[in-house]
């Protein structure tokens, strides 16, 4: 994976300009996103008068959001060159990714050994970012019988369940704590005492793990 720079950007465009596009599209603005649903994206003004239409202010943006190689990179690069050079030369296609554009594509790709594609699939996709880890507010239940409840509580309703407490049978002991353990992902965000039961292992060792609510 590389990191993508303005620099990088222009020096891509310049070799496949010359390359694939008989030197022809006059060098656009370049720019970096953090788009997550597609990798790059081209943008122009139109401007009509006496007629006739004006085309201006081509830019090109690529998403940094997502770890991409060299070859990911140039291909985004191209792809979106291919729109460019389709407007840009005032050649009319059947559609955004008409026949013109796949014709384009699929003879890079043949010629240079690239692999453009119509749209790149995001899912799934290193993100340059590791995502932002959820922090939860643990309620740790410990019950006269020896068994263990930990649950994921509502912030909103955590005062009513403290509250409430003293009404649950058999309580030995609880606890508050805040957490971002991934244990905690795919359980509900509780407004009652529901809870999962789990060993004394996993209790204790996830305990360990938290930070306490005072």
């Amino acid at each position: 994976m590389m990191e993508i720079t303005i620099d990088y950007l222009q020096q891509a465009f310049s070799k496949y300009n010359a390359l694939m596009f008989e030197g022809k599209l006059p060098l656009p603005v370049l720019k970096l996103s953090k788009a997550r649903t597609h990798l790059g994206q081209i943008a122009y003004k139109r401007r009509k008068s006496w007629m006739k239409t004006k085309l201006y202010d081509f830019t090109i943006s690529v998403s940094t959001y997502y770890n991409l190689s060299q070859a990911e990179i140039d291909d985004v690069m191209i792809h979106e060159m291919i729109h460019y050079y389709i407007v840009f030369m005032g050649i009319k296609d059947t559609s955004s990714h008409g026949l013109v554009f796949r014709k384009m594509m699929s003879e890079i790709n043949r010629k240079y050994g690239r692999h453009l594609s119509i749209s790149a699939k995001t899912m799934g996709m290193e993100t340059t970012a590791p995502p932002k880890l959820s922090a939860y507010l643990v309620l740790a239940l410990e019950m006269k019988d020896g068994t263990r409840y930990l649950s994921s509580v509502n912030p909103s309703f955590a005062r009513k369940l403290s509250l409430s407490l003293s009404r649950i049978p058999n309580l030995a002991s609880h606890s508050w704590y805040t957490s971002s353990d991934s244990f905690f992902q795919n359980m509900p965000r509780v407004r009652s005492f529901r809870g999962r039961k789990v060993s004394k292992e996993v209790f204790d060792e996830l305990i360990g793990k938290m930070s306490p609510v005072d």
